[in-house]
């Protein structure tokens, strides 16, 4: 769980100025609760931008075991959470749809999500998202919770599949 020595360290420190226990937190990961987000400095080097497959719905395989570029989805190492990162080639809005597959049921299936602040508690909505909100313009980067489901497909409405980018990123947190 990280370099307890700095922290205490730190504890140490902070206890001798005048009781002073503001620090500078210096992990990364699972936290208990929120940090401050005190870096803006440039970064020297970055990780390269992926880009996932975006299919037709037809392209989806039960059976895991296709060769081309999403048609078995993406696997979500059980996470709880899918970073999603849509743009579009023009300035029209492309509808992208979120598919769940369980190794338990075998079956890809339409991702819904609850919705929040409806009159129904248990109203559930289809995971779909525009590349561009008509409002903002622009790429759009969502989070959703997908509760730990095995892997996740993007499908493209109405066969736009060459028109849209989309990156996704899993995390537990």
């Amino acid at each position: 769980m990280g370099d307890k020595t700095g922290a205490f360290a730190d504890h140490l420190a902070s206890t001798t100025n005048a009781g002073s226990i503001h620090r500078r937190h210096n992990s990364w990961g699972r936290t208990r609760r929120p940090k401050d987000l005190w870096d803006g400095n440039a970064i020297a080097s970055k990780q390269a931008a992926t880009t996932v497959t975006v299919i037709g719905v037809g392209n989806l395989n039960d059976d895991l075991d296709d060769a081309t570029a999403g048609h078995n989805g993406y696997s979500t190492e059980n996470q709880q959470y899918l970073h999603l990162h849509l743009t579009g080639d023009d300035d029209a809005a492309y509808t992208v749809h979120l598919y769940g597959y369980n190794y338990a049921f075998g079956a890809w299936g339409k991702l819904y999500i609850p919705v929040k602040g409806t009159t129904a508690d248990n109203t559930w909505k289809a995971a779909n998202f525009n590349t561009i909100d008509d409002s903002a313009g622009g790429p759009k980067h969502v989070i959703v919770d997908i509760a730990g489901v095995d892997r996740i497909a993007l499908v493209a409405a109405g066969g736009h599949i060459a028109k849209i980018t989309a990156r996704m990123a899993c995390s537990t947190f």
